[in-house]
Protein backbone atom coordinates (compact mmCIF):
# COMPACT_ATOMS: atom_id res chain seq x y z
CA UNK A 1 0.00 0.00 0.00
CA UNK A 2 2.83 2.09 0.99
CA UNK A 3 4.69 1.84 -2.47
CA UNK A 4 0.76 2.97 -4.18
CA UNK A 5 1.24 5.96 -1.91
CA UNK A 6 4.33 6.50 -3.56
CA UNK A 7 3.19 6.30 -6.91
CA UNK A 8 0.37 8.74 -6.34
CA UNK A 9 2.79 11.77 -5.35
CA UNK A 10 4.98 11.29 -8.21
CA UNK A 11 2.34 11.11 -10.76
CA UNK A 12 0.34 14.08 -9.22
CA UNK A 13 3.56 15.63 -8.07
CA UNK A 14 3.31 18.18 -11.04
CA UNK A 15 -0.73 18.86 -10.53
CA UNK A 16 0.03 21.32 -7.78
CA UNK A 17 1.31 23.80 -10.15
CA UNK A 18 -2.29 23.67 -12.48
CA UNK A 19 -3.69 26.27 -10.92
CA UNK A 20 -1.02 28.70 -11.43
CA UNK A 21 -0.10 31.35 -13.91
CA UNK A 22 2.78 30.04 -15.92
CA UNK A 23 5.70 32.25 -16.24
CA UNK A 24 7.02 30.73 -19.56
CA UNK A 25 4.12 30.58 -22.11
CA UNK A 26 2.45 28.10 -24.25
CA UNK A 27 4.82 25.25 -23.37
CA UNK A 28 4.63 25.54 -19.67
CA UNK A 29 1.22 25.22 -19.78
CA UNK A 30 0.49 22.43 -21.69
CA UNK A 31 2.76 20.76 -19.14
CA UNK A 32 0.70 21.67 -16.30
CA UNK A 33 -2.26 20.49 -18.75
CA UNK A 34 -0.87 16.91 -19.02
CA UNK A 35 0.64 16.70 -15.67
CA UNK A 36 -3.34 17.46 -14.70
CA UNK A 37 -4.44 14.90 -16.92
CA UNK A 38 -1.74 12.15 -15.91
CA UNK A 39 -3.26 13.01 -12.18
CA UNK A 40 -7.03 12.71 -13.47
CA UNK A 41 -6.33 9.49 -15.03
CA UNK A 42 -4.77 7.88 -12.08
CA UNK A 43 -7.28 9.09 -9.55
CA UNK A 44 -10.50 8.02 -11.73
CA UNK A 45 -8.75 4.56 -13.14
CA UNK A 46 -8.28 5.77 -16.53
CA UNK A 47 -4.84 4.27 -17.18
CA UNK A 48 -4.78 4.60 -20.58
CA UNK A 49 -3.50 7.80 -20.20
CA UNK A 50 -0.30 6.64 -19.26
CA UNK A 51 0.17 5.25 -22.63
CA UNK A 52 -0.02 8.31 -24.53
CA UNK A 53 1.86 10.50 -21.79
CA UNK A 54 4.73 8.41 -21.04
CA UNK A 55 7.66 8.19 -23.35
CA UNK A 56 8.39 4.25 -24.30
CA UNK A 57 11.31 4.64 -22.31
CA UNK A 58 10.00 6.32 -19.22
CA UNK A 59 11.84 5.32 -16.11
CA UNK A 60 10.31 6.72 -12.75
CA UNK A 61 12.38 6.10 -9.40
CA UNK A 62 9.48 6.18 -6.45
CA UNK A 63 10.42 7.72 -3.13
CA UNK A 64 10.67 3.92 -1.49
CA UNK A 65 13.65 3.44 -4.63
CA UNK A 66 11.17 1.26 -6.98
CA UNK A 67 12.25 1.78 -10.54
CA UNK A 68 9.00 1.38 -13.08
CA UNK A 69 9.06 1.45 -16.61
CA UNK A 70 6.03 2.76 -18.54
CA UNK A 71 4.17 -1.00 -19.09
CA UNK A 72 4.88 -1.04 -14.71
CA UNK A 73 3.69 2.49 -14.56
CA UNK A 74 0.59 1.34 -16.55
CA UNK A 75 0.03 -1.93 -14.49
CA UNK A 76 0.86 0.23 -11.14
CA UNK A 77 -2.04 2.83 -12.23
CA UNK A 78 -4.28 -0.52 -12.73
CA UNK A 79 -3.55 -1.67 -9.12
CA UNK A 80 -4.06 1.95 -7.79
CA UNK A 81 -7.37 2.17 -9.47
CA UNK A 82 -8.54 -1.47 -8.29
CA UNK A 83 -8.22 -0.45 -4.35
CA UNK A 84 -11.79 1.52 -2.82
CA UNK A 85 -11.56 5.16 -3.51
CA UNK A 86 -11.88 6.45 0.25
CA UNK A 87 -8.59 5.06 1.08
CA UNK A 88 -6.44 6.16 -2.42
CA UNK A 89 -4.19 8.99 -1.46
CA UNK A 90 -5.24 12.14 -2.57
CA UNK A 91 -3.20 14.90 -3.78
CA UNK A 92 -2.99 18.24 -1.70
CA UNK A 93 -1.66 21.58 -2.61
CA UNK A 94 2.14 21.45 -3.18
CA UNK A 95 4.32 23.85 -1.42
CA UNK A 96 6.55 24.92 -4.39
CA UNK A 97 7.09 23.90 -8.17
CA UNK A 98 9.16 25.23 -10.73
CA UNK A 99 9.37 24.73 -14.51
CA UNK A 100 12.17 25.33 -16.37
CA UNK A 101 12.56 24.72 -20.40
CA UNK A 102 15.68 24.39 -22.41
CA UNK A 103 14.03 23.59 -25.95
CA UNK A 104 12.79 20.90 -26.54
CA UNK A 105 13.72 19.19 -22.60
CA UNK A 106 11.45 20.65 -19.39
CA UNK A 107 12.79 19.98 -15.84
CA UNK A 108 10.10 20.29 -13.17
CA UNK A 109 11.00 19.95 -9.68
CA UNK A 110 8.80 20.59 -6.62
CA UNK A 111 7.15 19.52 -3.13
CA UNK A 112 4.44 17.59 -3.18
CA UNK A 113 2.07 16.41 -0.64
CA UNK A 114 -1.07 13.81 0.01
CA UNK A 115 -3.33 12.62 2.72
CA UNK A 116 -4.64 9.38 3.04
CA UNK A 117 -7.09 7.59 5.82
CA UNK A 118 -5.89 4.62 7.36
CA UNK A 119 -8.28 2.30 9.37
CA UNK A 120 -8.25 -1.61 10.86
CA UNK A 121 -11.66 -3.59 10.88
CA UNK A 122 -11.19 -2.64 14.35
CA UNK A 123 -11.51 1.01 14.38
CA UNK A 124 -14.74 0.24 12.17
CA UNK A 125 -16.27 -1.83 14.97
CA UNK A 126 -15.40 0.26 17.78
CA UNK A 127 -16.35 3.28 15.74
CA UNK A 128 -12.77 5.07 15.82
CA UNK A 129 -12.12 7.82 13.06
CA UNK A 130 -9.40 6.48 10.71
CA UNK A 131 -5.89 6.83 11.43
CA UNK A 132 -4.48 10.24 8.67
CA UNK A 133 -1.29 9.63 6.99
CA UNK A 134 0.35 12.29 5.60
CA UNK A 135 3.33 11.97 2.93
CA UNK A 136 5.49 14.40 1.53
CA UNK A 137 7.70 14.14 -1.16
CA UNK A 138 10.22 16.55 -3.25
CA UNK A 139 10.40 15.45 -7.14
CA UNK A 140 12.17 15.93 -10.20
CA UNK A 141 10.52 14.84 -13.67
CA UNK A 142 11.93 15.08 -17.39
CA UNK A 143 10.13 16.14 -20.33
CA UNK A 144 10.75 16.00 -23.42
CA UNK A 145 9.12 17.65 -27.05
CA UNK A 146 9.13 15.68 -30.05
CA UNK A 147 6.86 16.14 -33.17
CA UNK A 148 5.72 18.97 -31.45
CA UNK A 149 4.58 16.59 -28.76
CA UNK A 150 5.64 16.77 -24.47
CA UNK A 151 5.88 13.39 -22.66
CA UNK A 152 7.26 12.69 -19.70
CA UNK A 153 10.58 10.77 -19.56
CA UNK A 154 11.59 10.54 -16.04
CA UNK A 155 10.58 11.11 -12.54
CA UNK A 156 12.04 10.43 -9.19
CA UNK A 157 10.84 11.16 -5.76
CA UNK A 158 12.40 11.46 -2.28
CA UNK A 159 10.66 11.14 0.41
CA UNK A 160 10.56 14.04 3.38
CA UNK A 161 11.54 13.29 6.64
CA UNK A 162 9.09 14.96 9.26
CA UNK A 163 11.82 17.59 9.73
CA UNK A 164 12.12 17.72 6.33
CA UNK A 165 8.59 19.57 5.73
CA UNK A 166 8.71 22.77 6.35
Amino acid sequence: MRSLIVIALVVVSLNACAGQTPTGGKDKQTIFNLDHELTEALLSGKCDVFERILADDYSGTGADGTVRNKAQAIDACKSFAAYPESIRPQPKVANDADVRLYQNVAVVTGKRAAEQQLATFSDWVNKRPPLKVVDEVRYTMVWIKTNDRWQLVSAQATKLAPTDRQ
